[in-house]
């Protein structure tokens, strides 16, 4: 059986799965749980500072599934492409609740998993009273929220707004560092002009690792009420669909960076946590996934990803760390107007049903007697067609060229 441990920030984990900082983590039990189902680790569900107190109290109901259609009653068989949508903030706990709570799940959980701590600010006096906190806890690790999809909303100086800034997000990264006895993970938010500027930014100022990354801030609208839907303001936007996103960063952040990185938003199967270290990820954490298909999921990533390493030989996950870089090139280097490619239909599956001829805008597919035809000098090798294809009857080819 393959090895799945993992070194990060100088701790050793039995393997790289970490419960993110949301509602799996929002207490000893809960945390105990996911470590029970076979997580590395835990990072605790954030701790708010004192101006930011509202935000730990959470709106009822906060989470919303869209796109969400299961194509039965059991979830493993839901879609890849749903969006979680909440206003879930920071943790229920006061200061001395939440220290309390994290020395719990630490003595609970023993050496069976790391537990990472997370803490985030609405102000700057809040840092240095969430770190005299956070020295009073046994916690592994500190990540640090400088991503909140939708704490703008709460106060200014906070979330994403704080984390775009790679010179006001590396004195936070640096004054956290100064003032803790821990190793300090900065949270990256997506929602910057420049990521890889921050990140680097971070990096001096001496982070340990970087996460990567947030969700981003949303707002989804009923349009018979002229409403946004299920509480009156903007939440956070998350799920499957943002595992492209993600692992482009990780890809990019990879190369420009000497410390580990951990992949967060948009894991949803075990695939994803293979494809998060092959774009250079250390740990791969995850939230919607649980919340949709609980504890039980864990098991199976982690099954799943012995038996593929096994089969293709791999011994280690440091084997593949980084492993799509090689295989990665630039938009400048694409092979661009190659002769030859073009779709090709296969009868036996095509139903008739027009839908690739509707759509081909070089008018290069015909359907005769409830079959696809190709005109090849009209097709332009665009791919579309066989994209939407329902029957998958249409594929993409090369003439004898």
């Amino acid at each position: 059986m393959a090895n799945l441990s993992t070194n990060y920030v100088g701790l050793k984990l039995k393997n790289p799965l970490l419960a993110a900082s949301a509602t799996e983590t929002k207490d000893a039990k809960t945390m105990k749980k996911c470590i029970d189902a076979g997580f590395g680790g835990v990072v605790v569900k954030s701790l708010y500072g004192s101006s930011i107190a509202v935000a730990r109290k959470w709106h009822r109901p906060r989470f919303q599934l869209l796109n969400w259609h299961p194509k039965s009653t059991d979830p493993l068989k839901a879609p890849d492409g749903f969006m979680l949508y909440s206003v879930e903030q920071g943790s229920q706990f006061n200061y001395d609740e939440w220290r309390d709570d994290v020395n719990r799940a630490k003595d609970i959980i023993g050496d069976k998993g790391v537990v990472i701590g997370s803490i985030m600010a609405g102000s700057m006096s809040d840092w240095p009273e969430m770190c005299e906190v956070v020295k009073k806890t046994n916690m592994d690790a500190l990540e640090i929220d400088l991503s909140c999809p939708h704490m703008k909303e709460t106060h200014k100086d906070s979330g994403v707004e704080l984390g775009a800034d790679p010179k006001h997000a590396a004195e936070i990264t640096k004054l956290v560092i100064d003032n803790v006895n821990v190793p300090v993970i900065p949270k990256l938010t997506p929602q910057t002009a420049n990521l890889i500027l921050v990140a680097k930014e971070l990096e001096k100022a001496g982070a340990t690792a970087i996460t990567c990354h947030n969700r981003m801030m949303a707002l989804d609208i009923d349009i018979e009420t002229a409403s946004p839907t299920v509480w009156p303001s903007y939440g956070g936007w998350g799920g499957p669909w943002m595992m492209p996103y993600n692992l482009a960063w990780l890809t990019k952040l990879y190369p420009e960076l000497k410390v580990p990185l951990s992949s967060t938003s948009g894991v949803w199967k075990w695939q994803d946590v293979i494809a998060a270290i092959m774009a250079g990820a250390t740990t791969v954490q995850s939230c919607t996934a649980i919340l949709v298909k609980g504890f039980d999921v864990v098991k199976e990533w982690l099954d799943n990803m012995n038996a593929w390493m096994d089969d293709k030989g791999y011994k280690s996950l440091d084997e593949i760390r980084g492993a799509v870089m090689k295989n990665l090139i630039s938009g400048a280097q694409l092979k661009r107007g190659q002769p030859g490619v073009h779709a090709v239909v296969d009868e036996g599956k095509c139903t008739g049903c027009l839908w690739c001829e509707k759509i081909c805008l070089y008018e290069a597919i015909t359907v005769e007697d409830a079959v696809a035809e190709v005109n090849e000098d009209k097709c332009d090798g665009c791919g579309m067609c066989s994209q939407v294809c329902p029957s998958k009857a249409v594929s993409m080819s090369k003439t004898s060229e």
